[in-house]
């Protein structure tokens, strides 16, 4: 028997000061989580906020659900929309979601959902979980700048990576 239970959070008092990498799945070494936190922080200073899930089983709940409920019941989120982006990795079922809410529903549209999946799935099937994490993050915060200069990456602004040039 699958029991979920998800603790409500009456409010976040200090955001940026909360892990938002849940490694239940024990897949990302510690060192590898506080880089992310890192990440996820500079992210949360525009105001948006970013969680990454990793659990061993989803139980009887699609992807999505799961996804959803978690950041809903856990009390993520920033202004009054609870605005924010949840990257979900399921070790048993072998599946990932990308769960929007707020202006993140803005922010990452259908078509950026897809190109962010395209983009991390590579690294999911090789095993690189921190990768994988690492990427949707640097990706998050490219449509998060997109949306706040009004040009979300959509299918009439299609998103470029930037190649990453060494010095």
């Amino acid at each position: 028997i699958f029991i979920m239970s998800f603790v409500m959070n009456s409010g976040i008092s200090d955001a940026s000061e909360t892990n938002r990498v849940i490694d239940d799945a024990n897949i990302i070494s510690e060192s590898e989580e506080a880089e992310l936190n890192d990440k996820i922080k500079d992210i949360q200073s525009d105001n948006f906020d970013v969680v990454i899930l990793t659990v061993n089983s989803l139980g009887s709940k699609s992807e999505q659900e799961y996804a959803d409920d978690y950041y809903d019941y856990n009390g993520y989120g920033f202004d009054d929309e609870h605005s924010g982006v949840l990257f979900l990795i399921s070790m048993g079922e072998r599946k990932y979601h990308i769960s929007t809410t707020g202006k993140g529903i803005k922010a990452f549209t259908d078509y950026g959902i897809g190109k962010i999946k395209d983009e991390v799935k590579p690294y999911l099937s090789d095993g690189e979980y921190y990768n994988a994490c690492y990427k949707f993050l640097d990706m998050t915060k490219e449509f998060v700048a997109a949306y706040k200069n009004g040009k979300p990456y959509d299918t009439n602004n299609h998103y470029k990576e930037k190649a990453n040039i060494p010095l």
